[in-house]
């Protein structure tokens, strides 16, 4: 990744926020050689506030750069007849600029510049930044996405709990979005962390008496199963009879048995009845040739449809 001696405009939106990044990544851009030229927004040159004053944000920004920068519309008219810049850049790009340049409305001098830049076909990056980019913005991020020269810093939920529609570029990645988007590649877009979504299932799952009980159960019979298996005794056979002592304490009959197929014993299903009314099978094929499934059997007065979901919902979470 060599950004040495490349020109790069850098539009500068009013996401305040995200600033002290911004100055971070605008420094990071300077140290690895690149001609960094800062284009600021009206609502950047003008708004003051929590996380500091306009005029102070904008003095080191040009101090770090060793540029006064573009402030207005004719400063950033000439970029797309002279054509000095290699890329152009807008971090952070709040919804509001996203809406604009995605209907091609041009009253600021960033959006200005990324017009006169891209019409000779030049690349333009966008770090996105935004409380409703799941929300109202979504729509102009797909246009945006969808087209030609626009490349993604890779972004992603900065708060799904308390923001659930707000996402915030990895301005981390701005250099090698940067750099794939000089060859024309886009990084991958959405950089999600997965275990979120993990953490709220868990989270409601745990709330749920009957589905603890369901996972208890399934994790004891998967140590009956894993028993049952061919071995030299050892491990597993130690696990078979932790699975019997725990079905002894919920005082109930476990039918086991081997299965054996091919003339080699690769599968064991365990069935276990709950307080005599519903019996559940548990079957594992651990070669991968079969699959990973509960069988529900009426047994009693307790209808059987009760207990389907809590089984489904169970499969789903461990599947997942």
């Amino acid at each position: 990744m060599d950004l040495s001696n490349r020109n790069i405009g850098y539009g500068i939106t009013g996401s305040f926020c995200t600033f002290a990044k911004t100055r971070k990544e605008i420094q990071r851009l300077t140290e690895m050689g690149a001609h960094v030229i800062p284009i600021f927004s009206y609502q950047t040159q003008n708004c003051d506030t929590r996380f500091g004053t306009a005029k102070e944000f904008m003095e080191e920004v040009c101090d770090i750069t060793g540029n006064p920068g573009i402030r207005t519309l004719q400063e950033a008219e000439p970029i797309g007849p002279k054509g000095y810049l290699d890329v152009m850049v807008i971090a952070p790009c709040t919804g509001n600029s996203a809406a604009k340049l995605a209907n091609a409305i041009t009253d600021t001098p960033v959006l200005m510049a990324a017009k006169a830049h891209m019409r000779k076909g030049k690349p333009l990056v966008i770090a996105i930044s935004t409380n409703d980019a799941l929300g109202a913005s979504f729509k102009n991020i797909g246009m945006l996405m969808n087209t030609k020269h626009i490349y993604f810093v890779p972004f992603a939920q900065d708060n799904y709990e308390k923001k659930p529609n707000s996402m915030v570029a990895k301005m981390e990645l701005l250099p090698e979005t940067i750099s794939a988007a000089l060859e024309g590649k886009q990084l991958q877009p959405w950089y999600g962390d997965k275990k979120a979504p993990r953490q709220i299932c868990l989270g409601r799952l745990l709330h749920n008496p009957v589905m603890v009980l369901c996972i208890f159960l399934c994790i004891i019979g998967f140590a009956q199963c894993l028993g049952k298996l061919i071995t030299a005794g050892g491990v597993f056979h130690a696990a078979v009879n932790t699975g019997d002592t725990a079905f002894h304490f919920f005082n109930s009959h476990a039918l086991n048995q081997t299965g054996n197929c091919l003339k080699i014993s690769l599968t064991a299903a365990g069935e276990f009845n709950i307080f005599n009314n519903i019996s559940v099978q548990l079957h594992f094929d651990l070669c991968g040739t079969g699959a990973f499934c509960f069988v529900n059997i009426r047994h009693g007065l307790l209808p059987s449809f009760l207990f389907l979901p809590c089984v489904w919902n169970t499969i789903i979470v461990l599947l997942s």
